[in-house]
């Protein structure tokens, strides 16, 4: 037996490891499933993110650094899954220590690092290759395919029209972003990000690069001085290429067209279609007519064909990923050339590096960029410091001369604004108990605002109910002066009382969290817990903050009912439900106020300001003042009533994953309660200083300002 076969017989079963567990490490652990290879080991420096995944993919071992991880989890092949501005080191650590690399795009921040990543490989006689998934996509494999066998004739021109909406990804666009996020870090920002996978498109095409130019500006969806559309058009010495990438334009569309002198081929990976045209016979006129009939074919076949190719389980879910991580593991296991070699990975970091061979970001200290500022030894903590209360909260703080600690996890959305601030920034989790003891050092006020919102209740339990837990036993050891938790209102058993009951702070707790989101239940816990540490001489307080408005804040919530773009309201029943509102300012200044009264230890508030808005009125004035022309209609509450019993049963059968809504929980938010804040206004005089109309009037304002 040959070396070559021995090594293949060796490495059928690959050992992986992975670096990173962001989003896109599940589309690779999808992909690496189905090639058959084993995830061995999981390195990320945020050790708390990476131990979740590690359960997620059934306990994979997870280590702090990449060189923990070779070492013990011994792989074969690594997936670096990080920001760009760390493939480098990254990849030539895990090359240098004898194992396979497979980097996600760009392979690096500029061509010196990619020559520097790729002589490394040669000398350690390891296969680097990189993620350019988009080319390996079935339509764009097709629309090659066509190419190859002459059906278009002679390639002449290159297109890639990629539109991409950006509101996807909220942290990139949320304020302060620009101070903090990784992509701000790269030249071109969010543009030059997703710039690798057009160019991916195109690059085999080219030839040699004589001259690329750009035109691009700035629509006020990415902060200035970032671009969010650019066109750039690339002389080659075998095509010339048009690439316009765009994140103003609606709605989303990922296309290839390759032009030659027969005919024209559309690969269009949003539809996961492909259209040919072809130059013919027929006179130009009829060629017209009969153009939309072939094409209306092609479409309605492609459509036919992705309808099987769903129902038999034969659509790629990883976007091209399964494709090259599967010919990069074959190319490990037989030494050969793998899908994406790394000369193309560093000819398309060229390119970029070409289209923008200069950041437009200010430098540091120069107008837009803030740098992080540190004070006095901090004597306030805030949990959730990133969040929409947690910064309306930190800036009144400062504002008042408090020397303040913000406790956030190192992927909040809102880590720029709070980096920007005169605090001290304290990555950490609530989960992490050994992080929330070195938070609390020091610390005398403590406002306890972090938590879940979002996920099942294992994410509840760990967030909510021990990363409280966590606080107050690093409380036991440091003695601060007053804790300040936030709860909900989601706690009270509405159930139990007609409408138009006024819930004080007396009424009872939901009696089972059966049929009840994991929130209410983790606030429910947590509150328990603080009561418990109130009993032992601890001094805390708790707050029941209502539907929270403002700037920064939210604009549509799950009491409106449902939503189609903007455009659709649908009201369940009259829409004349009171929406229990409380404006930011006004509850910041209360949440101090609690903090800062001997009147508040021990004591729960309600805090909802005064003035009643109902569902439709509330849809009624964004419509307005949004000048949009939207309607909005109302359906009997019986149908989503229907709805959610049949979604329980289902759910409850393992079809379909639970606690996404329950009857309970629907006939719990259109309960016509009001709330009262008297015990607030009596203790701390609390009062609604800023009045509804206004909060409602700002809120709508600045989300239509960011949008």
């Amino acid at each position: 037996m040959n070396k070559v076969s021995e090594n293949k017989k060796e490495m059928n079963n690959l050992r992986v490891g992975f670096v990173g567990c962001g989003n896109i490490a599940r589309v690779h652990l999808r992909a690496i499933q189905s090639a058959g290879a084993d995830l061995v080991g999981i390195a990320d420096q945020f050790i708390d993110y990476a131990r979740r995944f590690g359960e997620e993919c059934g306990g994979v071992p997870v280590y702090g650094s990449v060189h923990e991880m070779i070492s013990q989890a011994k792989p074969d092949v690594v997936h670096v899954l990080t920001p760009p501005a760390t493939h480098c080191r990254i990849v030539i650590e895990c090359l240098e220590a004898g194992c396979h690399v497979l980097v996600e795009k760009p392979m690096a921040m500029n061509p010196d690092e990619t020559a520097r990543m790729m002589e490394v490989a040669r000398r350690c006689g390891k296969i680097l290759s990189v993620d350019h998934n988009y080319r390996f996509e079935s339509v764009v494999l097709r629309a090659n395919e066509l190419l190859q066998q002459g059906r278009i004739g002679r390639l002449v021109r290159a297109e890639v029209n990629y539109v991409f909406d950006l509101n996807r990804y909220p942290a990139l666009l949320k304020a302060g972003a620009e101070k903090s996020h990784w992509i701000y870090k790269l030249n071109g920002g969010p543009l030059e990000d997703h710039m690798a996978h057009p160019l991916s498109l195109v690059y085999k095409h080219l030839g040699e690069v004589k001259e690329i130019t750009a035109l691009s500006r700035n629509f006020g969806i990415v902060p200035k001085p970032w671009d969010d559309e650019i066109a750039v058009t690339i002389d080659a010495s075998q095509v010339r290429a048009q690439v316009n990438v765009s994140f103003c334009a609606k709605p989303d569309a990922v296309s290839l067209t390759l032009r030659g002198t027969d005919g024209v081929v559309i690969a269009d990976l949003y539809t996961t279609t492909v259209v040919m045209d072809r130059d013919g016979l027929m006179p130009r006129a009829a060629a017209r007519g009969l153009m939309g009939f072939n094409r209306a074919w092609q479409h309605a076949r492609g459509g036919l064909t992705n309808v099987f190719n769903a129902l038999v389980g034969r659509m790629d879910k990883t976007g091209g990923v399964s494709a090259v991580v599967d010919g990069f593991y074959d190319a490990v296991r037989e030494q050969k050339v793998p899908p994406v070699t790394m000369e193309e990975g560093h000819g398309i970091v060229d390119l970029i590096h070409r289209i923008w061979p200069q950041s437009v970001a200010p430098a540091e200290g120069e107008e837009g960029v803030v740098p992080i500022k540190q004070g006095a030894p901090a004597t306030v903590l805030v949990t959730g410091a990133a969040g929409f209360v947690g910064s309306h909260l930190i800036q009144k703080l400062v504002e008042q001369g408090e020397s303040v600690r913000a406790l956030v996890r190192p992927s909040s959305h809102g880590l720029g604004l709070i980096q920007s601030l005169d605090c001290e920034v304290m990555f950490g989790d609530l989960a992490n108990a050994e992080q929330v003891r070195n938070a609390m050092e020091g610390i005398e006020i403590v406002y306890h605002i972090g938590g879940a919102i979002g996920g099942g209740w294992e994410v509840h339990e760990a967030s909510t109910v021990q990363g409280t837990r966590n606080i107050l036993d690093a409380a036991r050891q440091t003695r601060p002066k007053r804790i300040v938790y936030y709860s909900s209102l989601a706690v009270y058993d509405l159930l139990s009382y007609p409408d138009d009951t006024v819930i004080t702070e007396e009424h009872p707790f939901v009696k089972d969290e059966r049929g009840f989101r994991p929130y209410t239940w983790g606030k429910i816990q947590a509150e328990r817990l603080m009561r418990e540490a109130q009993a032992e001489g601890i001094p805390t307080s708790i707050i029941r903050p209502g539907i929270i408005i403002g700037a920064r804040g939210p604009l549509f919530f799950p009491h409106l009912g449902f939503k189609l773009k903007d455009k659709l309201f649908i009201v369940l029943g009259k829409g004349d439900t009171r929406l229990p509102f409380v404006y930011i300012d006004n509850l910041v200044e209360g949440t101090i106020s609690a903090a800062r009264r001997d009147e508040a230890v021990g004591k729960t508030y309600n805090m909802v300001d005064d003035g009643e808005v109902t569902v439709l009125d509330y849809i009624q004035r964004y419509i307005k003042q949004a000048k949009r022309d939207s309607k909005w209609v109302r359906i009997p509450f019986f149908l989503p009533y229907v709805a959610a019993g049949v979604y329980e049963l289902v759910s409850g059968l393992g079809l379909l994953k639970k606690d996404a809504t329950s009857r309970r929980q629907l006939k719990w938010k259109h309960k016509n309660m009001i709330y009262s804040s008297a015990a607030a206004k009596r203790d701390l005089d609390w009062a609604t200083t800023i009045p509804v109309d206004e909060a409602i009037r700002e809120t709508i304002d600045s989300n239509l300002g960011i949008r």
